[in-house]
This record gives C-alpha cells, sequence and structure tokens, in this order.
C-alpha cells in the first residue's frame, strides 16, 4: 500500500506532508495528493507455479465487437465470459488494412469496474477507438497480475496461436519476483503463415500454383491459387510485413520473408518465375506499439512435384513487467523456418522432378520486460525463420527479419540479447500527482482527482485536514479527519 499523509492545514496548495512507501518516506514541498507509478500490478492472482508442462497466460481472452470510441469507458466484446470485475485487461488492434496511418499495435492497460452482458465499463476512458470492422481487428484480454512467478526446468509457459481474432499475447505482472528456469515462448504465434498440405489427400497435389501471401498487419492476403506462369503482385507483392508468394507452373520462384524490424528477404527467382517480395518492415524500437512478426510467402507449385514450401508463422508478443527478474532458461519471440518443396506425399502417390519453390521464414515478434533485471544464464530472443529450400529446382524461400525487444528497469544493467534491446532507464520512485486543494477542511462540494485511471474522490462535507490513504489497484481508499 501507498500511504499519504497530510500534516497541518493546506492553504493555497501550500503545505507540509510527506509520502511513504513501504515504510520509506520520500519528501515533497508541493502540495497535492501522490501515489507511486508502479508497472508491477496488484498482485490480485497471487502466485503462479508453473512445475509441469505447458501453462497458459491467456486463457481469458476474446475480440472486440461493435462500435468503441475513444474517450468513452465502455468496450463492446464478442463475449465477457471469463472476465471479471477488477480484472486488468489488455486492448490492443491486430489487424488494420490502413496503408497510411495504420493503427496496428496501438494498445491501452485499463481496469474493470462493471460487466453487463458482453460490454465491459473500464475504470478510465479510453485513449484509442477499437472500433470492430471488416478493415479492423482487435482483442481484449485479461492481463494476470501474479505476487511471484515460477517456471521450473522443462515447463513451458506460453499463449494461445494468433488464430485470426485473438491469441498470440503473453502478458503479465508480478509484484514479486520472476524466476525462469523453463521456456517463456510466444515463438511461432503470430502471424499466420499459409500451406496448403492440409488440403490435400489421396494423390493430389498442389501443381501449377501461385504461393500464398504470408499474413500481416493487414491481415490475410492472396490465399494461393491457379497459375498461368505470369508475374503478378497480387501474389508477388508484400501484404503489409507478411512476405509475398513465388509465381508458379514449372519450375517455380521462392516465397518471401516476413518482416518486423526490418524488410524481409525476397524470394528467389526462378527462371522468368518471380520470387515475392520480403515484407516492409513496421513498428517502433522502444515498442509502444505491440506488433506481431510478420508471416513468410507460400512458394509458387509447379507441374509435377507434389507440394511447394508453406510460409512460416511470424513470432507474437511478450510483456512482462515484475519487480525482479531471474532468466536462466529462455525467452522467445522468433519466427518460424519457410517449409521446403517437396515429392514426398504421405497420403497417396508422389510427385516427380524438380521445381517446387519454398516458403518464406516468418519474422521474429515482440518482446517487452519491465524489470529489475537479476544476474542470470538464460536468453531473449526474438529471432527470424529462415526461408525453406526447393525439390532439386525453384527458387528458395527468403528469410525472416529479427523482431524487437524492448527492455526498461530502474537499475543500469540489461541483459544481452538477440537482436540487441531499445533500453529505458526508469525511476526507482516514479510518482503520479493526483491534484491540489485550494483549501482544507469541509467542502460544500465532491474533490474528484483523476490522472492515469487513479480515481480519488472526497464526498462533500468531509474533513480533509489530515487524511490517510492507501491505493488497491485503482481503488483509492481513505479516511478524512
Amino acid at each position: 500500500d501507498i500511504i499519504i499523509k497530510d500534516f497541518g492545514a493546506i492553504t493555497n496548495g501550500a503545505g507540509a506532508y510527506g509520502i511513504y512507501y513501504k515504510d520509506k518516506p520520500i519528501n515533497t514541498s508541493t502540495a497535492g495528493w501522490f501515489i507511486k507509478d508502479s508497472d508491477y500490478g496488484n498482485g490480485s492472482d497471487g502466485i503462479l507455479n508453473a512445475t509441469s508442462g505447458t501453462v497458459y497466460t491467456d486463457n481469458v481472452r476474446t475480440t472486440v465487437a461493435g462500435t468503441n470510441l475513444a474517450g468513452s469507458s465502455t468496450l463492446v466484446t464478442s463475449s465477457a465470459t471469463g472476465f471479471s470485475v477488477g480484472d486488468e485487461v489488455l486492448i490492443i488492434t491486430m489487424v488494420d488494412k490502413a496503408t497510411s496511418n495504420n493503427t496496428v499495435g496501438q494498445h491501452e492497460f485499463n481496469t474493470i469496474i462493471s460487466i453487463s452482458g458482453n460490454t465491459i465499463t473500464l475504470a478510465s476512458n479510453k485513449t484509442h477507438a477499437y472500433t470492430a470492422s471488416s478493415s479492423q481487428k482487435h482483442q481484449v484480454l485479461k492481463v494476470p497480475n501474479y505476487t511471484s512467478v515460477t517456471v521450473a526446468s522443462g515447463v513451458t509457459l506460453t499463449c494461445h496461436s494468433w488464430d485470426g481474432s485473438s491469441g498470440g499475447i503473453l502478458a503479465f505482472r508480478a509484484n514479486g519476483s520472476v524466476t525462469n528456469s523453463g521456456t517463456i515462448t510466444v515463438s511461432e504465434k503470430g502471424y499466420r503463415g499459409i500451406g496448403h498440405a492440409s488440403s490435400l489427400s489421396g494423390n493430389a497435389h498442389w501443381r501449377n500454383k501461385n504461393g500464398a501471401q504470408g499474413e500481416g498487419i493487414y491481415g490475410t492476403g492472396y490465399a494461393g491459387g491457379n497459375s498461368s506462369g505470369a508475374n503478378n503482385a497480387t501474389w508477388n507483392g508484400a501484404n503489409g510485413n507478411g512476405g509475398g508468394g513465388g509465381t508458379g507452373r514449372q519450375d517455380s520462384g521462392g516465397g518471401a520473408g516476413g518482416a518486423y524490424a526490418a524488410n524481409g528477404t525476397n524470394g528467389k527467382n526462378w527462371g522468368s518465375h518471380s520470387g515475392g517480395t520480403g515484407g516492409i518492415a513496421v513498428g517502433i524500437a522502444n515498442l509502444s506499439k505491440l506488433i506481431m512478426g510478420g508471416a513468410g510467402g507460400e512458394g509458387g507449385g509447379d507441374e509435377d512435384g507434389h507440394l511447394p514450401g508453406a510460409g512460416g508463422n511470424g513470432g507474437g508478443i511478450i510483456m512482462i513487467s515484475c519487480a525482479s527478474l531471474t532468466n536462466n532458461g529462455s525467452i522467445t519471440a522468433n519466427g518460424a523456418n519457410g517449409g521446403t518443396g517437396t515429392n514426398s506425399n504421405p497420403k497417396g502417390s508422389n510427385g516427380r522432378g524438380s521445381g517446387m519453390a519454398g516458403g518464406g521464414g516468418g519474422a521474429g515478434g515482440s518482446v517487452k520486460i519491465i524489470s529489475s533485471f537479476n544476474s542470470a544464464s538464460g536468453t531473449i530472443s526474438s529471432l527470424a525463420g529462415t526461408g525453406g529450400g526447393n525439390n532439386g529446382g525453384g527458387g528458395r524461400g527468403g528469410d525472416g527479419s529479427v523482431g524487437r525487444i524492448a527492455l526498461a528497469s530502474t537499475v543500469s544493467s540489461y541483459p544481452t540479447t538477440t537482436p540487441t534491446s531499445s533500453n529505458e532507464s526508469l525511476s526507482a520512485n516514479s510518482w503520479i500527482k493526483l491534484g491540489t486543494f485550494a483549501s482544507t477542511g469541509n467542502n460544500s462540494a465532491p474533490i474528484s482527482l483523476t490522472n492515469k485511471g487513479l480515481n480519488l474522490i472526497i464526498p462533500a462535507i468531509k474533513t480533509y485536514g489530515f487524511a490517510i490513504f492507501s491505493k488497491t489497484g485503482t481503488s483509492m481508499n481513505y479516511m478524512t479527519y
């Protein structure tokens, strides 16, 4: 708890008082009421002790529905099942087809204060609009607030894969320690690469086909289809940060790599058949926007083989905020490798010859960690998937790009990451000033002070010459005298 004590009268914004946090006073000469700006949560979900198997942090999540304007405190969802009053939530834009002023990655945290049907009411007004449409998709998920997290050796802490509506995000807070000896991962759980193995049965083959584009910030693109052998941006072009597909028919072009921190690598041309164009770089180094890695494009299909290589999935999103982190395991948001063109058909007769092209690799995703980092031997990565090979002819798939990693800490020591992280130094004593009082004693009207979703209200005719306040989540508890 944070306790604020005001000693003596406050007149026209001037007075003497002290602020106490865990029995450590922080003095200020500026009148007003303050709380500590802590990113570590309130611990309401208790201890997470992951000792076996695979543990998911995102079991409570849904899509956003309807009209949700900026500046309002309500959020219409597809289903509010699983959410509870007091839950912290992350609201985030996942898909936006706009080619300029694209909003993918915009996000905000808030707290649920009531639920009616599928409409959630939030503690503070939304900063951004989250209106669902055919061109925009948003999701909302509970952000668990643990007291501590332990991931044992051999255990995986993860999220569900992005399915085109929700998933792909691992987010939690812990107001104590996080100790990882296992794997915390969203690798290959971001934007989706496309392959056609599952659509084939018996002796069927995927021949004379143009490769599908990888999914990216614009959503899904060209899904693959019959080829005349002509090249065209409809399939060869990038799909936002998703890679383009290769041109098919006879020996084919390779699928391109997905993108995030850099452009994806183009798929290799083969003869007159073009490989896909690499996805375009997106995002911001400090991860003020959280974006998944783009998927690789599918390779083109030739006339006598079995199947071109599928595009690799991109990496998802990790957001961890904790008082301390000891990582002796791995924290990953890597992209998947592109598939290899093949003649082998496990369901029936094989293909022959050469010319089935490889798929593009997926890009790494986002890793954002706010913590004090203890010395440890583990790894933190957001690596690119590599492009897939061919079946003896046809273009190789392009490599994806690395993702983005951003670390913020109250100490100056940061762990080594791949790729190199963007680092931000935080103040150990970061305080939010809610506001000031013009006078003391009884007041004829309620006093309401709000900042960053934290609300303090003193009813009318209530003395506040001396007050003690404490914070629980976004609620301010107080006694006035």
